[in-house]
């Protein structure tokens, strides 16, 4: 397990809680050295007080990550998945790329909780304007992003992430049969992009990119916590990303690694 960083969540129980570090992912930071900058509102921009901010990480002796609640300024550099939230509304899940030098601002709409069919599995679009500042630079995070979160994938029945992907709408992928046993996955045409060749980034980490194929001969059986489908590949910031081009990629989120 990587090496574990104290935070203090700054509530009313004043509470201490021990966070993954990737590298420092959640640590106390001074006001001017803040890397996100977040506000939470309703579907027509008013701001939602109380609003939740929770980061999906590993805590002190657990063996799989779970949601802890987090203040924007605790959160350091790295891909950090993120669940924004508040009463009566829908949560919405997906990550947010930090790195040092540049500040993201960020402005997530909720939508009001509507109920769903039972069976219905679609890849919800990220409602969301996300920049990332970096002198006169500004660069788009959000990328055409679509996710399928916990729920979704409850409903989609199965933990092999291409029987989800045929299960669910808009997510602008096609899952056709490769060889037996196995998919392939491609954009749908005239998405005007293509899968990244190394298409799959696993919980974040730059260091874990692989073909489609091979993440799902090697997580085939994982319990996936969120599927992120970006279609610009280049709102994940070149240091993260380590490839070049425009291609779409796949962030996938398991409990534990």
């Amino acid at each position: 397990m990587r090496a574990l960083s104290r935070i203090v969540l700054r509530s009313l129980s004043a509470l201490s809680v021990v966070a993954s570090a990737h590298p420092a992912a959640v640590a106390a930071q001074p006001a001017a050295k803040t890397l996100l900058q977040l506000e939470i509102g309703d579907s027509l921009g008013l701001p939602l007080p109380n609003a939740g901010l929770e980061l999906y990480t590993y805590v002190e002796g657990g063996l799989f990550r779970e949601w802890i609640p987090v203040e924007p300024d605790m959160l350091g550099v790295g891909i950090h998945l993120l669940r924004f939230s508040h009463d009566g509304y829908r949560p919405t899940v997906f990550s947010v790329p930090l790195r040092r030098g540049a500040r993201v601002s960020l402005r997530v709409r909720l939508l009001p909780v509507r109920p769903a069919p039972a069976d219905m599995v679609e890849a919800s679009e990220v409602r969301a304007l996300g920049l990332e500042l970096d002198g006169r630079t500004t660069t788009d995070i959000i990328g055409g992003r679509r996710v399928l979160d916990r729920e979704d994938i409850d409903r989609a029945k199965t933990p092999r992430i291409t029987e989800i992907l045929q299960r669910a709408k808009g997510t602008g992928l096609q899952v056709l049969p490769f060889t037996p046993g196995t998919s392939q996955v491609s954009t749908r045409p005239g998405n005007g992009r293509a899968l990244c060749r190394e298409a799959v980034m696993v919980n974040g980490d730059p260091t874990l990119r692989l073909s489609f194929s091979r993440f799902e001969e090697l997580y085939g059986t994982s319990e996936h916590e969120a599927v992120e489908i970006v279609i610009r590949g280049t709102a994940i910031p070149y240091r993260f990303r380590r490839s070049e081009g425009d291609c779409t990629m796949l962030l996938v989120w398991l409990k534990g690694r």
